[in-house]
C-alpha cells in the first residue's frame, strides 16, 4: 500500500481508506473538506505552530495498521521518519468518514482516549 502511495497511484482528489480490511477509494467530499477546514481553524486559533498539524500524513502503529488522519496534530519536538511519524508523537487527530453510511462518526481522538475507547464529536 505505501508502495502504491508513493509512487502517485492515487488519482488527484482522491482519498484511500482501510475499513475492516476492505481498501476504499473515495472522491473527497465537500463535507469532509468543510469538516477539517473548520477543525484546522479552531487548531489555528490555539496557537498551535502549523509545523505541528498536517492533512493525511501517515501515522505508523507498531503491530497494528498504520494510518494517515484527516488532520494530525503532533507533539512539539515530533521527528519525521520517512514520509511518517510514530504514533507516540501524535497528540490528536481527526477522521471525517468517507462515506454516509459506514456506521462511524465524525470524531477527534488523542492516544490517551483512544485507549479508553471515549471520543468527542
Amino acid at each position: 500500500m505505501d508502495d502504491l502511495l508513493e509512487r502517485g497511484a492515487v488519482p488527484e482528489g482522491y482519498k484511500v481508506e482501510i475499513f475492516d480490511g476492505e481498501v476504499i477509494m473515495t472522491p473527497r467530499s465537500p463535507e469532509q473538506f468543510w469538516t477539517v477546514s473548520e477543525v484546522r481553524s479552531a487548531v489555528r486559533r490555539a496557537a498551535i505552530s502549523r509545523e505541528r498539524v498536517f492533512s493525511d500524513v501517515l501515522v505508523r502503529f507498531p503491530g497494528e495498521n498504520d494510518a494517515a488522519p484527516d488532520l494530525t496534530i503532533l507533539a512539539e519536538g515530533a521527528e519525521r521518519r520517512g514520509n511518517s511519524y510514530n504514533c507516540v508523537e501524535v497528540l490528536a487527530v481527526l477522521e471525517v468518514p468517507s462515506r454516509p453510511d459506514d456506521g462511524k462518526t465524525t470524531s477527534a481522538t488523542s492516544p490517551s482516549t483512544r485507549d479508553s475507547g471515549s471520543t468527542s464529536t
